[in-house]
């Protein structure tokens, strides 16, 4: 090979990897502009899909043919790759200002013109010589790896920095640079057609065209069901996908590879492309066989490195490789193989084109039969099967095509064997595959660090429900303390736990109609209408259901989950079986975009941020899209966690929620989950309506059961008004938007961060301010105090006994204030009321003790001493206790020897010495003075 054909052969090889490069951040950044108008329903999902793929077909075919006939195929590559940067940059504006439909099919133009790139390549370097396997395979190996660069190049790098807008532009600028080097490769004189016919008789079989179709149908399959598959061990996040997707790309990189050493050891085609498909299905087969393990090897990993390890992502990826390489492998080398069995032709590119059409045809077909056909059908360890299955037959049918008697004999050997393989190979365990390994790896490690240990912890579950949906696999378990919990992809989505989800799911579903009635000054707020986003459990959707409104909507994006759901009825109230509650199966999104009336209440409890669809539902333009639909007096409530989320994070969306519904405020129930309530005006309730709202029977019962029984318990739920927000979204780090989801990403890298809700709650309580500023009408601030006491909000309730008047002058009230204080730690505050106590009650031997303790804490331990010589002195002339004693010995002594010891001292009239043998015995015994001051 000339210096110079090497140098051209280097840049078809570096302008493929571009091409691929550029592709991918392309694809994946469309994608998800699109997801944000068409929707994120499996219906969607799949028709985007497949106008992508179609486009790549169609501009396969066309541009194929036309390589032929151009003088410079670099020249016509180079003009594809400025018209695909021009389409690209114009895409976003295309795609904001269409309806979701003609959104979709904009794709069509772009994508025609991303299609002719491999045709237009490999007939540049077959018409420069060499086997059309090893040629094509090059190629594919370097587009596909471009690709899998691509595809790490955004989700980790692009999307969480430059945004969507950013990332599609760095694609733009790969392309146009792509173009420019082929450019300099086109040369017409030394690129021109062969003028001779076909070199050899080119294969033209039906079945050839057969397996090469149905193999583009099934790898693309095969790509979607084993997504699903890992993220059940790897997590939903784009992370996760990003990490699946690079692996699988690798995979049929490598197979690409491999295709030219192969084809030169001299292997009959239709042996070898028989052998090849009928390896899928094995390889298939046996990645079931292996991915019951998976999740143990993801906690080992976790074990061994810890999250916050440079090495977890690549460790992940290994793990994915690992899993998906040997199918991969043998799909990467399919199209180079078919291509070289098809044999040279005078027009490559038309061949090839035609060729690469025919297998993203297929493709395109693919994510219908598998998340709408296969899944519901089998399952997705079923579905697997089922392909496997599908590759044999076309293993099969190329071994009956092979002239060599060695490879038709090894026909019915071949297919004996898959079948035997796959009827003894079990399905893997929904237990242990449904385990949630990624979000609660530390809940596992913290039973041991051994299997047994985790197979334990599954075996305290049993399965109530379990079906894999279109959009997640969906699970409902019951424990052995009796909690039942749903699960997304194996994650915890909602449970029975009255320690955690029961406060948020029954408390979102009574808040806002709660709040609605007893907005002071709006008079009686009976009837309307309620939109609750995501099902869950059902338990949010009943517990609106017991409030008196008109209808209540109800849009949910995954079937399996409304019958999941019914799981619950004994805690849901059998929600959907009311008639005024009305079943929508869509994207929200989508929905409120659809949606011709208003809303009083809207209610959105999605999953957690870090997965993309969820995600889109914390953004500024759902919140606008939500405000467009509430009613002008309507109110709307948004979950969200505290947990495994970044402090910025948490600041940053507080944020965006304000700056779409400035009139916010901030309710906990309980743990990691906050609500955030958007109101028509600043917070302000009537007391004595909100009681009279809470008077119904099922209301009560319902926050009764959760801890928040009666008015005052009930409102100790409130953590902040829109000042206090705003001062905590003023230092956020931007606005969560569709283009930046700043949440999506911080959420994903954080969710392993232990410390999180610590550092998010300490942020918060350090501003926590009490509800009565908010009420109108309240007279009953020692109650609100008590029910704070009662939730450990001990500062908080302190503070309300000290603002009422009555309970200044009432000497428990002022002991109790006191005692909230020492027990919330603000020593300062129950030194100034102790001490205003013992002022106030100089001969009370209580009031000295307890300024004594109060002293001691804080530590001022002159003052403490003080108080306690006071106090043993006021002991003394009630409990004249005839004991004396002359030393003290070296060694620790119980209470009662210190309190006979300093009662003694003080008899001597040693006060100071009494004092401090008395203080040794409080602190080895707090409660050893309560019978004598009774």
């Amino acid at each position: 090979m000339t210096r110079d054909h090497r140098q051209s052969a280097t840049a078809l090889k570096l302008a493929a990897f571009g091409a691929g490069l550029a592709g991918l951040v392309f694809e994946l950044a469309w994608l998800r502009l699109l997801a944000l108008s068409v929707g994120n329903t499996a219906e969607a999902a799949c028709a985007l899909l497949s106008v992508y793929m179609a486009g790549l077909a169609l501009g396969s075919w066309v541009l194929g043919r036309r390589a032929d006939r151009v003088a410079s195929g670099p020249g016509l590559f180079a003009g594809l790759q400025a018209a695909v940067a021009l389409c690209g940059a114009a895409m976003p504006v295309l795609i904001s200002g269409l309806p979701p439909v003609a959104a979709a099919l904009c794709l069509l133009v772009p994508t025609f013109l991303m299609g002719g790139a491999l045709p237009l390549l490999a007939r540049q370097a077959l018409i420069q010589g060499g086997l059309v396997a090893e040629e094509v395979g090059s190629l594919c190996f370097w587009n596909t790896l471009g690709g899998a660069a691509g595809a790490v190049l955004a989700g980790f790098v692009l999307l969480p920095a430059l945004g969507l807008r950013g990332t599609v532009g760095v694609a733009v600028l790969v392309s146009l640079a792509v173009g420019a080097l082929a450019w300099k490769l086109s040369d017409p004189a030394a690129a021109a057609p062969p003028e001779k016919e076909a070199l050899a008789a080119a294969q033209s079989s039906p079945v050839l065209w057969a397996v090469f179709a149905l193999s583009g149908l099934c790898a693309l399959a095969y790509e979607t069901l084993w997504t699903r598959l890992l993220s059940l061990v790897l997590g939903s996040s784009l992370y996760a996908f990003t990490i699946m997707l690079a692996a699988f790309l690798a995979g049929l990189a490598l197979g690409g590879r491999l295709a030219g050493p192969l084809a030169r050891r001299g292997w009959s085609r239709w042996g070898v492309l028989g052998l090849l498909q009928s390896g899928i299905a094995v390889c298939s087969l046996a990645g079931l066989l292996v991915l019951p393990w998976l999740p143990f090897v993801y906690l080992k990993i976790y074990a061994a490195l810890g999250p916050e390890s440079a090495w977890f992502l690549p460790a992940q990826f290994g793990l994915a490789f690992t899993a998906l390489l040997p199918a991969a492998l043998l799909m990467g080398l399919n199209f180079p193989w078919c291509a070289d069995l098809a044999g040279p032709s005078a027009r490559p590119g038309s061949r090839l084109g035609a060729m690469y059409a025919l297998n993203t045809a297929g493709a395109a077909a693919a994510p219908w039969l598998a998340s709408l056909l296969l899944i519901p059908r089998f399952g997705l360890a079923g579905s697997v099967a089922a392909l496997a299955l599908v590759n044999l037959v076309l293993g099969l049918l190329a071994l009956s095509r092979e002239p060599k008697p060695a490879y038709r004999v090894a026909l019915p050997w071949v297919a004996v064997g898959v079948l035997v393989f796959w009827w003894a190979s079990p399905l893997p365990s929904r237990s242990v595959l449904e385990s949630g390994v990624m979000p609660r790896a530390a809940d596992f490690l913290a039973r041991g660090n051994d299997i047994k240990a985790w197979r334990t912890l599954l075996d305290s579950r049993r399965e109530v429900f379990s079906e894999d949906g279109r959009t997640a696999s969906v699970s409902v378990w019951k424990h052995d303390n009796g909690t039942l919990t749903i699960t997304l992809d194996g994650k915890p989505d909602a449970s029975t736990s009255r320690l955690t989800d029961m406060p948020t799911q029954v408390l979102s579903g009574h808040l806002p109609p709660l709040l609605r009635e007893a907005r002071a000054g709006a008079g009686s707020a009976k009837g309307g209408s309620a939109l609750v986003i995501g099902l869950g459990s059902g338990i949010t959707v009943g517990a609106l259901a017991r409030h008196p409104l008109e209808r209540i909507e109800v849009v949910e994006i995954e079937p399996a989950v409304v019958r999941a759901s019914r799981a619950f009825a004994d805690f849901n109230h059998a929600a959907l079986s009311d008639p005024r509650v009305s079943l929508v199966l869509d994207d929200a999104r989508r929905y409120l975009r659809r949606a011709s009336r208003s809303y009083d209440i809207v209610i959105s409890e999605p999953s957690n941020p870090w997965l993309p669809g969820s995600a889109a539902l914390f953004t500024r333009e759902f919140y606008e899209s939500v405000r467009v639909r509430l009613a002008s007096d309507g109110i709307f409530c948004q979950w969200l966690h505290f947990y495994g989320m970044p402090t910025d994070a948490v600041r940053a969306e507080l944020r965006t929620f304000r700056s779409v519904f400035p009139h916010a405020s901030l309710w906990w129930p309980t743990g990691g989950d906050v609500l955030l309530v958007a109101t028509p005006d600043e917070l302000k309730l009537d007391y004595k309506a909100l009681s009279r709202a809470l008077a119904g029977a099922g209301v009560q019962a319902d926050l009764a059961a959760i801890g928040f029984g009666g008015p005052e318990g009930f409102l100790t739920s409130f953590a902040a008004g829109e000042k206090v927000l705003a001062a905590l979204a003023q230092e956020g780090a931007g606005l969560n938007t569709d283009d930046r989801p700043i949440l999506e990403f911080a959420a994903a890298r954080s969710v392993h961060d232990a410390g999180a809700f610590a550092r998010n709650a300490e942020l918060l309580n350090a501003r926590r301010e009490s509800v009565s500023p908010y009420l109108e009408g309240f007279d009953r601030p020692r109650e609100l105090a008590r029910a704070y006491g009662a939730r450990g909000l001990l500062a908080l309730g302190a503070a309300e006994l000290e603002k009422d008047g009555a309970s200044l002058k009432d000497l428990t009230s002022r002991r109790e204030t006191g005692e909230m204080y020492l027990k919330a730690q603000d020593f300062s505050a129950a030194v100034r009321v102790f001490a205003e106590l013992a002022r106030s009650r100089p001969r009370d031997p209580k009031a000295q003790l307890d300024l004594a303790r109060a002293c001691l804490a804080a530590g001022e331990k002159d003052k403490g001493l003080a108080a306690m010589e006071r106090f043993a002195g006021l002991i003394l002339r009630r409990e004249l206790v005839p004991l004396y004693a002359k030393g003290l010995a070296d060694e620790a002594k119980p209470a009662p020897a210190y309190l006979a010891l300093g009662q003694g001292y003080a008899r001597l009239q040693e006060g100071r010495l009494a004092a401090k043998l008395m203080t040794l015995a409080l602190q080895n015994d707090p409660k050893i003075f309560d019978a004598m001051i009774r």
